[in-house]
C-alpha cells in the first residue's frame, strides 16, 4: 500500500538571519511547476517564488516581501538552491 501521508512531514529546515529555525514544507507540484516557469533574468519573479515558499512553513512565522529583499544573493540563492535540491531528491526516490 502506498500509504502518502508518509510524505506528509518532510520539510526543509532553515536557520533564518535572526538565528530562528523555520520548518518550511516541502513544495508541492504547483508551486515548483510555477518555479520552473520563471526565467532566471526575472528576479522579481524569484524573489515572488521565494517569498511564496517561506511562508508556506510549519513554523507559524509570516515573511514578508522586505524580509526577501533584504537577504544578500548569497542568501537568497542558498534558498533557491535548496529548493532544487529537494525537488532532486524527489525526483531520485523511487518510493
Amino acid at each position: 500500500m502506498l500509504d502518502l501521508q508518509t510524505y506528509n512531514d518532510l520539510s526543509i529546515p532553515i536557520k533564518w538571519t535572526d538565528g530562528t529555525l523555520v520548518k518550511v514544507n516541502q513544495p508541492t507540484l504547483k508551486f515548483m511547476k510555477k518555479v520552473t516557469s520563471i526565467d532566471e533574468s526575472n528576479i522579481d519573479g524569484m524573489a515572488d517564488a521565494v517569498l511564496e515558499l517561506l511562508n508556506n512553513n510549519s513554523s507559524s512565522r509570516k515573511f514578508t516581501k522586505k524580509d526577501v529583499e533584504n537577504l544578500n544573493m548569497k542568501q537568497f540563492m542558498a534558498i533557491a538552491e535548496e529548493v532544487i535540491y529537494f525537488k532532486d531528491q524527489v525526483d531520485s526516490d523511487p518510493n
